[in-house]
């Protein structure tokens, strides 16, 4: 198996919900100014700066609305780069490695809304900046698909034992209080959930245990493992309609690869 191809697979993937997600930051960008939700007169009171005049304004001058546009202005630039120089190029790591500096320094600026997908992406692409470039060798490129793979089998999982240890998710009130709030909810599905108890307690429960044992899809014969990815998908393509999760979509999704690639190995 071409190993580079799996991670032009991942890349492409990865990429794509990246791209998305920056276009939506950029038709938002106001919202980073002195008096939006992300304004940096507030967020800099919940994170740790060096001290200095100098210091200060230079971090003033590039957190503020103008400076975000730019990190995302660049952001979107690095993303289309990407998809279009050979992958393991020497261009290839210097965009990767620009990236990965842009996007943990916009992650930190914005602070605020940060969630799985968006730790999910990050991991991908330092992966890709430390495994995959002209200094990698069979054994990185090896290692960064475990870990990208491992990594993605731990998320569901650990995301799996939060819900069962939760007493809404186990009796089924978790599907319908998501459902039917303003933020992630849908009004049509909260209502046709609302009196479908059962519904919802299957619905929970299934989340609950395909997510807990989602590192099987690593060791299970085939076509059982591909369940799992199967239903990862939908999952997050659902979460992605109504709920509005789209990054998490491409995040994941992005990972599948890697996950097929180690239990190709395994077997």
């Amino acid at each position: 198996m071409d190993l580079l191809k799996v991670y032009q697979v991942i890349l492409f993937i990865c990429v794509s919900g990246l791209i998305i997600s920056t276009l939506e930051y950029v038709v938002i960008a106001r919202s980073f100014g002195a008096d939006g939700v992300y304004a940096w007169r507030i967020i800099r009171l919940r994170v740790s700066t060096p001290h200095g005049r100098y210091i200060n304004s230079a971090f003033d001058v590039l957190f503020n609305e103008a400076g975000v546009k730019a990190l995302l202005i660049l952001r979107l630039l690095s993303l289309l780069l990407l998809l279009a120089v050979p992958i393991g190029s020497a261009w290839f790591s210097l965009i990767i490695a620009l990236l990965v500096v842009n996007n943990l320094a916009f992650n930190w600026r914005r602070l605020l809304g940060d969630d799985g997908s968006d730790q999910m992406s990050s991991i991908i692409l330092i992966t890709l900046a430390l495994c995959v470039g002209i200094s990698s060798s069979s054994f990185t490129l090896h290692v960064g698909l475990w870990f990208i793979a491992l990594q993605a089998c731990l998320s569901y999982s650990a995301a799996g034992i939060a819900k069962l240890v939760s007493s809404q998710w186990r009796t089924g009130e978790a599907i319908y209080g998501i459902f039917n709030t303003g933020t992630y909810g849908m009004k049509s599905v909260a209502r046709f959930l609302e009196k479908r108890k059962t519904m919802c307690v299957l619905l929970c429960w299934s989340v609950i245990i395909i997510e807990t044992l989602f590192p099987l899809c690593l060791v299970l014969p085939e076509p059982w493992n591909w369940a799992f990815l199967v239903w990862g998908a939908l999952f997050h393509l659902q979460c992605a309609v109504i709920m509005g999760l789209n990054s998490f979509l491409w995040a994941f999704v992005a990972t599948y690869p890697a996950i097929i690639y180690v239990r190709s190995v395994l077997h």
